[in-house]
């Protein structure tokens, strides 16, 4: 039963059967059960950013696994599991229980439960055998029954994968492997929508049961993007090892390496984009490993056009929540980001949902293990990782201007159309509007304590305001902060990426009030500043039209422009 010769450089299903009987071009990551069969963990969790590759790896080691009464082999030719006899010899050995919470996401707990009875009922009705096994119970059947019908009580949805595993474990006369995608999904959205504690409660007798002290169990893989604690979650449970993307295990196991990813495109014919590809859709780093985005890799190698793919495919309901409450400690790194600098950040792999407003630590994980960020110059200090983390390439950083940008500053008051009026003010010189403008989207925006007085740079909170409302500019306009113009250095520069268009400097100071400082004199040398130091010379030369200057002055949540 050899897959038949013909390759489609596609993101295909994610069932490994289908896509390769169905002729689409695999990436061969057979690896990941070379090296999965060779570790001591009885039960490994592996948070990977959505798209990447997870739910196909399970499908692929439920085919190579499962001890069914059809010969699977054939799906394997020419692939590396094949070349490793240790590894080849565990071929179609064991029962196995797949479970996909993936679909589980639902506004009430009621929902989420029955949803996740329909999973648990998919999962049983694999195992048709059980149904009459004369080595189950006529209870045992009975639940069988029950749970393939979706009319199993919550209690007994609780408790099905511990009866599940000791059913087949007795009916194959061999211990069970255990795959679970998605185990993440569930819990988060019963913390987006209030049911917490329910949801948590449940997973935790559902998970607990099949993992603990469960002789039934052979191995075991978890995956979902987030690692949720497990102090939270896997109480008791002492046999689950989690290796995170931080981790050198399995590090390839999920996206696309260098190699594999010229491998795509030469399946696809398009070898000549490898730069266009690496500029778009590479930059992560998973323990020291080179990592593509597979599903915008395969989207091109599909359509041939450079474009976001993942990013449409991504819902950060959480992320949406959390940035807004943590704006005030944000703001700073999340415009450096945007500038395309690294910012230092702890990044907290023991996150417990319920604290996460307590914990804004916890969102540089969160955008880590989403996919929104990668880590470089990862340490490890006091069990605690440090690490430097930053916007991982073109694709994602259209994100960071679309959403993350708008969650951190309109989400807080501000409105599409102020910002819109805004720029458009700033366009046409107009500084009475821009004065206006600021005042309203100050007031609604800031706090009194994000324009406190404080060590450091008193200006750099207002920079960061504004350039978080000029991210909607890019990609007309580039945005730029203290970059070298002229004689000096601009506090903000809007360069037209075609010439012809209008341009922007902005220079920004704060008023010193308590020294007897005027607005009228702060405009006046902040104006001054821009003249004498030849600001607009870079701007100039990136072909504006017209060159606007306003100085800009701000005091609290007062602010002036001329």
């Amino acid at each position: 039963m050899a897959p038949p010769v013909r390759y489609k450089p596609a993101p295909g299903p994610d069932d490994f059967r289908v896509l390769r009987e169905g002729g689409y071009h695999y990436v061969d990551k057979t690896g990941f059960i070379v090296e999965w069969l060779a570790r001591p963990d009885q039960v490994v969790l592996l948070p990977r950013p959505r798209r990447f590759g997870k739910s196909l790896n399970l499908s692929t080691l439920r085919y190579f696994l499962d001890k069914g009464a059809e010969d699977l082999s054939g799906l394997f030719d020419g692939l590396a599991v094949r070349a490793v006899p240790a590894a080849w010899s565990e071929m179609g050995r064991y029962p196995v229980i797949f479970l996909s919470l993936k679909d589980t996401r639902a506004r009430s707990w009621s929902g989420c439960l029955e949803a996740i009875r329909a999973q648990l009922a998919r999962a049983a009705a694999t195992h048709p055998a059980l149904q009459d096994s004369p080595r189950l119970s006529a209870a045992d059947q009975g639940l069988w029954r029950r749970l393939t019908a979706r009319e199993a009580t919550p209690a007994e949805c609780e408790g099905a994968l511990l009866a599940l595993s000791g059913w087949l474990h007795a009916h194959h006369d061999a211990p069970v492997v255990l795959l679970i995608d998605e185990y993440d999904a569930p819990i988060e959205a019963g913390y987006e929508h209030g049911w917490y504690d329910e949801v948590i409660a449940f997973m935790r007798n559902l998970l607990g049961g099949v993992l603990k002290s469960n002789p039934h169990l052979f191995r075991g893989v978890l995956t979902g993007v987030r690692r949720i604690s497990k102090e939270s979650l896997f109480s008791g449970v002492n046999n689950v090892r989690v290796h995170s993307l931080l981790d050198p295990p399995f590090s390839s196991a999920f996206g696309f390496t260098e190699a594999e990813v010229a491998e795509v495109l030469a399946a696809a014919g398009r070898q000549e984009a490898v730069d266009a590809v690496r500029d778009w859709y590479n930059g992560y780093d998973f323990g020291g490993q080179v990592i593509y985005n597979p599903w915008s890799v395969l989207s091109f190698a599909q359509d041939g056009v450079i474009k976001e793919y993942w990013a449409s495919t991504s819902s950060e309901e959480l992320l949406r929540q959390l940035i807004p409450s943590n704006r005030a400690g944000l703001r700073g790194p999340f415009e450096r980001l945007l500038q395309g600098d690294a910012v230092e950040a702890e990044l907290d792999e023991h996150v417990v949902l319920r604290d996460l407003e307590q914990n804004p630590a916890a969102i540089w994980s969160f955008l880590l293990t989403a996919g929104y960020l990668k880590a470089s110059e990862v340490r490890w200090v006091e069990g605690r990782a440090r690490a430097k983390v930053s916007i991982p390439n073109r694709e994602v950083l259209g994100v960071w201007r679309r959403q993350f940008s708008q969650w951190l500053t309109l989400g807080l008051g501000g409105s599409a159309p102020d910002v819109e009026a805004l720029i458009a003010a700033l366009m046409a010189g107009d500084a009475r509007l821009v004065q206006r403008l600021l005042r309203v989207l100050v007031q609604n925006t800031l706090s009194v304590h994000d324009t406190g007085a404080g060590p450091g740079d008193p200006e750099r909170v207002y920079q960061a305001f504004v350039l978080g409302l000029l991210v909607w500019l890019e990609p007309r306009w580039r945005v730029r902060s203290n970059r070298e113009s002229g004689y000096g250095r601009a506090d903000v520069l809007i360069l037209p990426t075609e010439r012809g268009r209008p341009g922007v400097v902005l220079e920004i100071k704060r008023l010193w009030s308590d020294e007897g400082e005027t607005p009228e004199a702060a405009l006046a040398d902040a104006q001054a500043q821009i003249r004498d130091r030849g600001y607009a010379a870079e701007v100039e030369a990136a072909g504006a039209s017209v060159v606007r200057q306003f100085a800009v002055v701000f005091s609290g949540k007062s602010v002036w422009v001329a």
